[in-house]
This record gives structure tokens, C-alpha cells and sequence, in this order.
């Protein structure tokens, strides 16, 4: 198993996950991903699990670089929502 940025992973297997797995939500899918980059103009970590050729999970991640502001963080997280964990391809395989 490997991981792939999001800019490496093709949007209709990434969407395919998103919309077939249990752990996902509206906030897996590519295009809010796209939106909470741009709106909020958070630095994309986004990545994906790959197994051969197949993505198995993708996961939303964004840094957001507050730090130089009063009171500022530097802040790595799943996006404004903050429940957009791992989400897996439905039954995989425990191995």
C-alpha cells in the first residue's frame, strides 16, 4: 500500500470512495475539497491509500498558516467541518 498527494489521484476514483464508503461524507468528495482550498485558502495535504492500482481510502488534510496572526495557530486539520476522517473502500480485506 502507498499514498498519493491529491493532486496525483484521478477525481472519479477519488469520488468513487467518497461515495461508497461508510466512514464519508458530503466533505470527501473532490470537489469540496477543491472548494475548502480555495475559499478558505488552506494548503491541500489531501492524500489517498492506494493498493496496486486501486485507491482504498482517501483521507481530507489541510495546514492552515495562521501563525503569523495575534493569537495565530499553525494548524493541520480535516477541514472546516473537522469530521472528515479516513474514509475506506467499502469490505475491504483485514489484510
Amino acid at each position: 500500500m502507498r499514498t498519493l498527494a491529491y493532486a496525483e489521484v484521478d477525481r472519479k476514483s477519488w469520488d468513487y470512495i467518497s461515495s461508497n464508503s461508510p466512514e464519508a461524507w458530503l466533505m470527501h468528495r473532490a470537489s469540496w475539497i477543491e472548494i475548502e482550498q480555495s475559499f478558505f485558502g488552506y494548503s491541500n495535504l489531501s492524500f489517498a491509500l492506494v493498493e496496486g492500482e486501486d485507491v482504498v481510502g482517501v483521507q481530507p488534510l489541510f495546514l492552515s498558516e495562521g501563525a503569523g496572526m495575534a493569537f495565530g495557530e499553525r494548524l493541520i486539520h480535516s477541514g472546516i467541518h473537522r469530521h472528515t476522517g479516513l474514509a475506506l473502500a467499502a469490505n475491504l480485506p483485514p489484510s
